[in-house]
């Protein structure tokens, strides 16, 4: 019987010739990728116990992203245990404030991260990297403990979803409408513990932006992970980080590889498309239709990461241009994240003029001047890009 890509990696790092989904294996994994919000705890399970080591430091990615600069003291301390630990243990890749950024775009960046290899991370959106062609995915605090400290994991081999994509894109319509058309149709849990394999001549005219924008969006349909093969566009993109393809392994499935779910999508048929609160599922196609239906200035910050078209400077004047248009506009999320803790504040009044939204739970400051999503709507970006 044949095997997915995913299979085969998964093979290939647990000393198995064949795999079936629900089989448990041990997995080596070739990175670690580490944060200030996860991590912290996975050291303080291996220091309570004696284990305070890293199988290799030189395959453990640090890239603090979540709460910099700090917010609060609690923030500042995970952030200095992390960077501690780093130094201590002789982290080589270690990206830190001022260096980095979200750390699954700084990571795919990087050239670390190669087709055929694997990654854990205590973040749901590792899942990201799959656009490279290999398997990557979150994993609690404890599993991060496990990675770090032997450089394997216990996995069970997740079942797979063929999801088979023709056409073209209508203009304003980009890989964040298929994604979110996906999740709509099959819903959040649509592909629980599945990967998500995207394949068709719409996935192979697609560029790593928009294929990282899908395997990134797998955990929101409550995937393992999503994942594309390499072509020429994956080959192009790794040689741009001066990657040569010995030194990666490519993997394909096999035509007679077995799907527990196959979906046909014809991206022509595709509209712009804003997933309103409070669930990615809940998709809404036809902007115009939509625009009547806010009543204040939206100012977005992507949680996906992904470039912005004029570049952060660009973005910034951007951003400085609409707060002095619309002093009182909304602003979904903190610095590029969309982490509730931001939200959870008191002394909020909600605003009239939103009360007739879906899922209307939005407040504004004390002072009126800002006003956050509690339930954060997947919105695309100011130029048809990737935003959440």
């Amino acid at each position: 019987m044949g095997m997915t890509i995913s299979e085969k990696i998964l093979a290939a790092h647990s000393g198995h010739e064949t795999l079936v989904p629900g089989q448990l294996i041990e997995c080596q994994t070739d990175w670690v990728l580490c944060h200030e919000i996860t991590t912290p705890a996975a050291l303080r399970m291996l220091e309570e116990r004696g284990m305070d080591r890293v199988f290799n430091p030189d395959q453990i990615v640090a890239i603090p992203d979540h709460s910099v600069p700090a917010m609060n003291i609690k923030a500042a301390q995970m952030y200095q245990k992390l960077k501690s630990w780093v130094h201590e243990k002789g982290i080589k890749h270690f990206y830190d404030v001022g260096r980095g950024g979200i750390a699954h775009v700084v990571l795919e960046n990087t050239g670390l991260a190669k087709p055929g290899q694997t990654l854990v991370s205590g973040d749901s959106h590792t899942c990201n990297a799959g656009a490279l062609g290999m398997f990557a995915t979150g994993v609690g605090s404890t599993d991060l403990a496990g990675a770090i400290y032997a450089g394997k994991v216990w996995f069970k081999v997740p079942e797979s979803m063929l999801i088979r994509v023709n056409g073209t894109f209508n203009e304003g319509v980009s890989a964040k409408d298929l994604a979110l058309e996906v999740i709509r149709h099959i819903d959040a849990d649509g592909a629980n513990y599945m990967v998500m394999e995207w394949v068709g001549d719409t996935i192979d005219r697609l560029d790593m932006e928009g294929r990282f924008t899908l395997t990134n969006m797998a955990i929101e349909a409550g995937g393992k992970t999503g994942i594309i093969a390499v072509d020429d566009t994956t080959r192009a993109y790794m040689a741009a980080r001066k990657v040569t393809p010995d030194q990666y392994t490519e993997y394909t499935s096999d035509p007679d590889a077995k799907y527990k779910v196959v979906l046909d999508i014809d991206v022509s048929t595709l509209q712009p498309t804003v997933a309103f609160p409070h669930i990615p599922s809940n998709g809404r196609e036809g902007l115009a239709r939509l625009r009547g239906q806010l009543h204040q200035r939206a100012h977005l910050r992507p949680a996906r990461g992904g470039a912005h078209p004029e570049g952060a400077h660009g973005c910034r004047r951007r951003a400085d241009a609409d707060r002095a248009r619309h002093p009182a506009g909304l602003e979904t999320g903190g610095a590029g994240r969309a982490d509730g803790d931001l939200h959870r504040r008191r002394g909020h009044r909600e605003l009239p003029q939103l009360r007739g939204l879906p899922g209307h739970a939005h407040r504004s400051s004390r002072a009126g001047r800002r006003v956050h999503f509690q339930h954060q709507p997947q919105l695309r970006g100011p130029h048809g890009g990737p935003n959440s």
